[in-house]
């Protein structure tokens, strides 16, 4: 991401947190990582995308975490691009500072089945809208296949404009 990177503002309706149900831990630092049975993904693709971005970007449904203070938190990603994610919380997150975090990404070629996703996101954008905070978070550790996976999936669904 970038910093023309932020998440799309054309979002008419307000984005809502996972539901309370829902309780996504990150595994503890160190630890493998398992978040298949903890984060769920809800996938609803639409193409999004502005002049001046670096990055091909996608509009998301997913849900995933974030570790603030060794506490699991959730989160919802709205958009995604190579570069980054925008996510929406409650909870405001400094910029600059880094964070692990955790989605579940669902295959391109088989919606019904996801990959788990664990990576350091960096805050690079943040917005308060309607008492929620849309952040955009670039990404500062992820594999290569897990930024192969994220290419693919915007490819296949994201597009510019």
């Amino acid at each position: 991401m970038n910093d023309n990177n932020n998440p799309s503002d054309t979002d008419a309706q307000e984005q809502k947190l996972p539901e309370a149900g829902i309780s996504p831990e990150l595994p503890p630092e160190g630890a493998p990582p398992d978040l298949a049975a903890a984060v769920t993904a809800a996938v609803a693709p639409a193409a999004a995308g502005r002049d001046g971005r670096k990055h091909l970007r996608a509009n998301v449904s997913w849900r995933g975490a974030i570790r603030i203070n060794s506490q699991p938190q959730a989160i919802k990603v709205v958009n995604v691009s190579e570069g980054g994610l925008g996510v929406v919380t409650e909870m405001a997150l400094p910029m600059g500072q880094s964070f692990q975090m955790a989605v579940m990404v669902p295959l391109s070629v088989d919606l019904l089945r996801q990959e788990q996703v664990i990576f350091t996101g960096k805050v690079v954008h943040s917005v308060i809208s309607g008492g929620m905070y849309r952040i955009g978070m670039q990404f500062v550790t992820i594999s290569d296949s897990h930024r192969s996976l994220i290419r693919d999936w915007v490819t296949a669904h994201g597009k510019s404009v």
